[in-house]
């Protein structure tokens, strides 16, 4: 119940371990108390082969940061305002690759993942069993762009409100962003209103070699 790992000013923080199982042999825990790392003011991440465990208020929140690239890390019963595992905002990008998110949760948007104002990449990554109070029970995009969103699974996912496992939103009216979704998987995910399994709002969208059951 310590304080977060903090980063600011032009740094590059990078945690990791050489173990490479699925989340490596670094466990971060949050013991329900904080957020696990905070990111600001063009800090740079990267994350590898790490677990992060019972965040509150978000296991990873960057605000203005540089880059965030998490590899290979799972999160598991993280929670917050928005974004229960990852909330990035106007950042310079975020890259999740080979990652799992379990049981993580948001009151708002983004059970898992948040992303407002910036591009986003999620590759080869599983989310199960994630829900938010509102918008995109795994994943929320909110005026960011472009997105990759390939060979990635999303199963019992849940939104109150629309977005079940992906809620995606360009924001400017313009549809000048861009989404881009392939090889991926949505399980009986489900919402309140409008797009169960994904829900995409002015923006240019390709979906390809997907399947969608049971939402």
């Amino acid at each position: 119940g310590g304080e977060p790992i903090a980063c600011e000013g032009a740094i590059q923080l990078e945690i990791f371990s050489s173990c490479t199982g699925a989340g490596g042999g670094t466990v971060l825990d949050g013991e329900g108390l904080s957020a696990i790392i905070t990111a600001a003011a063009g800090c740079s991440i990267t994350l590898r082969n790490v677990s992060f465990v019972n965040a509150a208020g978000g296991a990873v929140v960057a605000n203005q940061a540089t880059t965030i690239r998490v590899v290979n890390a799972s999160f598991v019963n993280c929670t917050g305002m928005s974004g229960g595992a990852i909330s990035a905002e106007s950042t310079g990008g975020v890259w999740v690759e080979a990652s799992s998110f379990e049981r993580c949760s948001a009151a708002y948007e983004g059970g898992a993942v948040r992303v407002k104002s910036g591009p986003a990449s999620v590759l080869s990554s599983t989310f199960s069993d994630c829900t938010a109070g509102q918008y995109g029970g795994a994943v929320f995009i909110d005026d960011g762009g472009p997105l990759q969103v390939d060979g990635s699974s999303f199963a019992r996912c849940r939104a109150a409100v629309e977005g079940g496992g992906l809620y995606v939103e360009g924001r400017d009216g313009s549809q000048s962003k861009v989404a881009d979704l392939t090889r991926s998987s949505f399980t009986e995910c489900t919402s309140m209103k409008r797009g169960s399994a994904a829900l995409f709002q002015s923006v240019k969208v390709s979906v390809r070699d997907s399947t969608f059951e049971h939402c």
